[in-house]
């Protein structure tokens, strides 16, 4: 009988990676609302919430409750902080199980995409593009590790511009809807 120990889940992660303010969560929860083949994939992360579509979308945890899930083995993978005072973000298991039985969506940065298809999950990357995005009230640093992570070179399967004048974020939800819907859920 062939080793089953590296055979990852059949769905796909269609990963969207933007600079903060850019309309990820939006449309993130747009396209659950428009696409059943979808569920969340949570981050878990030591990021300030921002807002109550965190909850949504990351768990949110201290540095010492991270470390202690890095030392139960709970992470399939860890983003390489990035940038002074950098987050810490990375995925569990547990949330991963979910591509079993479907797709699934979620913010990342960028660098952990490269392991998790390493370790032979199917990552999908939306680069988000924001035009005419509200930069005020954004942190110098939070700011900083915008730019800094647009540095990494990274190969995207598909970029959207979610334009903030009117109409803009209807194209890219239409836009991100057909991406995703143009393929099919794992059989179960």
């Amino acid at each position: 009988m062939p080793d089953q120990t590296n055979v990852k889940p059949k769905g796909i992660i269609f990963a969207l990676v933007a600079p903060s303010r850019s309309g990820k969560s939006a449309l993130m929860l747009e396209a659950l609302r428009r696409c059943n083949t979808i569920q969340v994939i949570k981050s878990t992360s030591t990021r300030i919430m921002k807002g109550p579509d965190d909850l949504v979308f990351y768990n949110l945890v201290s540095d010492q409750e991270f470390e202690e899930l890095r030392k139960q083995d709970a992470f399939e993978t860890i983003a390489p902080p990035y940038g002074a005072g950098a987050k810490l973000y990375g995925f569990a298991k547990k949330e991963l199980s979910i591509l079993e039985r479907t797709n699934g969506v979620c913010a990342c940065v960028q660098q952990t995409v490269p392991d998790l298809r390493a370790k032979g999950y199917i990552v999908k990357l939306i680069k988000v593009i924001a035009r005419g995005r509200p930069d005020a009230g954004l942190a110098p640093e939070r700011v900083q590790a915008d730019l800094d992570r647009d540095k990494i070179e990274m190969e995207y399967d598909l970029e959207v511009v979610n334009d903030f004048a009117p109409g803009g974020f209807q194209k890219a939800s239409d836009a991100l809807e057909k991406y995703i819907k143009s393929f099919t859920a794992p059989a179960v």
